[in-house]
């Protein structure tokens, strides 16, 4: 193995690994947290809000547990070569195609109205992803990442948690401006121009 491979392992998984373990006491202190925070959105709204809030717990403590990054996974595969991340990430983008876009069709779940997030595709997107790009190979690692290292406990990763919400807070404050100049192809979807059976069929064989 060469000293270059070695090297974007060893960053790898600084990057998408905690810096310990919690003991007993931070799983309690985390479990009465989930608990009251749950407890205390049933009270105040509904146990619709409560059930999100424990299942957002239940999503981190997955993604802490499996050390699973979505900018490492890629990052992993340029450097590395290893597709592992990857082929997960496609998995996983086929199984939620598989449930949502027949829920999209139908335009309902449960009695709740349901509709896809389509948004113009132009400058604002090429310029918002060079941007997030440069971020998280600065900070180490993208939304998910940062949100899953520093609950398992590094504090190394605040910074970069406070100048996402920062730029999030910037962009969403100019949002009107970049939608109003540039070049611009509209708003696409794939289920409105060949029709949803079709357009998961073209989603899997291009996750496959």
């Amino acid at each position: 193995m060469s000293a270059e491979v070695r090297t974007h392992r060893q960053n790898d998984a600084r990057a998408t690994a905690p810096s310990r373990i919690p003991d007993g006491r931070l799983v309690t202190i985390g479990v009465v947290i989930l608990g009251c925070g749950a407890l205390a959105l049933q009270t105040v709204f509904s146990a619709r809000e409560a059930l999100l809030f424990l299942l957002g717990g239940a999503l981190g403590i997955v993604l802490l547990h499996a050390s699973f990054g979505f900018s490492a996974s890629w990052r992993r595969f340029i450097f590395v070569g290893e597709s592992k991340g990857i082929r997960a990430q496609m998995l996983m983008l086929a199984l939620a195609s598989a449930a949502f876009l027949p829920v999209l069709a139908e335009g309902s779940f449960l009695g709740q109205r349901v509709v896809g997030a389509v948004a113009p595709f132009g400058l604002s997107v090429a310029v918002g992803a060079l941007l997030f790009g440069l971020g998280m190979q600065w900070a180490g690692g993208c939304a998910s990442g940062t949100l899953y290292v520093l609950g398992g406990g590094s504090t190394r990763m605040i910074a970069t948690l406070i100048f996402f919400m920062v730029g999030s807070l910037l962009g969403s404050a100019h949002l009107p401006w970049w939608l109003e100049h540039g070049p611009t192809l509209g708003s696409l979807s794939l289920g409105g121009i060949l029709g949803w059976v079709p357009a998961l069929l073209v989603q899997l064989l291009a996750f496959a």
